[in-house]
């Protein structure tokens, strides 16, 4: 379903004419709003994602996905080498390298903060890869979407990131926020209960899905209590 879609319902459910440029720009806002909410709630199973990374010789910092909230730990993979990297403090790397002069093949990553000028988290390779070309691959959430206030992205997509309960009750949070603000309070609440009644049946359904059993794979890193172990490098998880 489009954003546009899910608006559109929540803009007509509300009893609001979708032909007035005002009751769907707050319908885009009050969708943005309920995305934001949605993901505040849990780490929902539809937040994982994969992302990967092009090494570029000589350079030792790179952007994440643009819609990266956080990468995970333990997830990162240099694929061209087919071995594990390891997250680091981007102190340590610094302290082993202060001049950014060692190259190789790269077997951390650590992160460094958000872009100032992309807004794109970034990460520093160490070693600084010696190669163009090699894939790194990592694992991460995703943070809510946002819909430009100009309009250009209604037209996004809802089910190629979020499963069709979450489009359904968007529709019910933007309809519930339309309706208060117009006056109508009781409205509002009911639909809002609607909204809160999806999350507390799918909460239920993604604990089920998330509870599977961890099984140690050959070539996987010994999960030993809170530890794991790489090699002969002991890391706290």
């Amino acid at each position: 379903m489009l954003a546009t879609k899910v608006m559109s319902m929540g803009t007509r459910r509300a009893g609001l004419p979708i032909s007035q440029p005002e009751y769907l720009n707050s319908a885009r806002d009050w969708l943005n709003m309920g995305l934001k909410d949605l993901v505040a709630r849990r780490t929902w199973l539809w937040r994982y994602k994969e992302g990967t990374i092009t090494t570029v010789a000589s350079q030792r910092t790179y952007d994440l996905a643009s819609d990266v909230l956080y990468a995970l730990k333990g997830s990162w993979v240099h694929v061209t080498d087919d071995v594990p990297m390891l997250m680091a403090d981007i102190r340590d790397l610094d302290v082993a390298d202060p001049d950014e002069s060692t190259t190789g093949g790269s077997r951390f990553a650590a992160v460094v903060g958000i872009s100032g000028t992309t807004g794109l988290w970034q990460v520093d390779l160490g070693d600084t890869p010696d190669a163009s070309g090699e894939t790194i691959r990592y694992r991460y959430i995703i943070k809510a979407m946002e819909l430009n206030d100009d309009s250009t992205d209604d037209g996004t997509d809802l089910n190629l990131t979020y499963p069709d309960w979450v489009q359904h009750a968007l529709h019910l949070y933007v309809s519930a926020f339309l309706k208060g603000e117009n006056g109508d309070a009781s409205g509002q609440i009911t639909d809002l209960q609607l909204y809160e009644n999806q999350i507390i049946k799918q909460e239920l359904v993604d604990s089920q899905a998330a509870g599977q059993d961890r099984v140690i794979l050959s070539g996987e890193p010994e999960l030993v209590g809170a530890e794991f172990r790489v090699l002969s490098l002991d890391v706290e998880v």
